[in-house]
């Protein structure tokens, strides 16, 4: 069996990449996401957040991530678990 990071992984794959116009390649099509969620039985509720954040990622220019990436390298460990909670929820 396959680990849910990979079945993620496979369905960002055949997710189509949205072009806002001017602007270039933003992330994912919202339609495409929540289709390709329900054709693998995901909960599209659960699943369409994380994967949209990934589509974003996957277009953003090199300069914005490599940002992003020093932010998060100089994050203490509490402040990853308290954005870890904020987006997946705390074991209630």
């Amino acid at each position: 069996m396959l680990g849910f990071e990979y079945v993620l992984t496979n369905i960002a794959q055949k997710c189509q990449i949205d072009y806002g116009g001017a602007m270039g390649a933003v992330g994912f099509l919202y339609g495409s996401v929540k289709d390709n969620l329900r054709w693998n039985s995901l909960s599209r509720k659960k699943y369409t957040n994380l994967l949209m954040g990934v589509g974003r990622y996957l277009v953003m220019e090199e300069k914005e991530l490599k940002k992003i990436e020093m932010e998060q390298t100089n994050m203490s460990s509490n402040n990853i678990s308290t954005l870890l909670i904020q987006a997946f929820g705390g074991d209630e």
